[in-house]
Formats: C-alpha cells, structure tokens, sequence
C-alpha cells in the first residue's frame, strides 16, 4: 500500500468501523479510507438505521456512503447481507 505506515491497522478488523453483523439486521464488510470509516463507525451506522428507522439494506448503506462519509473526504465501499439474503454490492 503506497504511503501507509508498515504494521498499521486498517478499518477492515475494527467492529462497527469496517466489520459488523447483527442477527436482526444485517451483515457489511467494508473497505476504503479507514480513518473515516472509523470515526463514522460506518458498518455500525448502517445497521443502526435499518434497526432504529426500518430503512431498506439499500437504503441505509447509500445514505451512510454517498451522504455521511462523502461529506467527511472520506470515499469506499460495503458488501452487504441483509437477513432476507439481500445482497446490494454497488456501494
């Protein structure tokens, strides 16, 4: 990876930044600017608002991507599961 400390830790292993499943939402696994997705808590976030607002998998990820960690600097992606076996992996 250009420029990036040896030895560093990415977001991808952090639970709720790059990693995270819930049994009555989803399942996301990220990657991209890991300071951003940690601060954001990105994967987290996405389940939450399927939980907290009944947003669509679809939904919550493309408002947390394009909206939330855009407005930051910060640029990536999720594949996403959600309990229905709903698969979105464009954003």
């Amino acid at each position: 990876m250009t420029n990036k400390w040896a030895g560093r830790i990415g977001d991808s292993p952090i639970i709720g930044a790059g990693t995270y499943a819930n049994n009555n939402t989803c399942a996301i696994s990220a990657t991209g600017d890991g300071e951003y997705f940690i601060r954001l808590a990105v994967a987290h976030d996405i389940s939450s608002l399927m939980a907290y607002q009944a947003r669509p998998i679809e939904e919550a990820a493309r408002l947390v991507i394009m909206n939330k960690l855009k407005d930051l600097g910060g640029s990536g992606g999720v594949y996403r599961v959600s309990i229905d076996r709903e698969t979105c992996p464009d954003v």
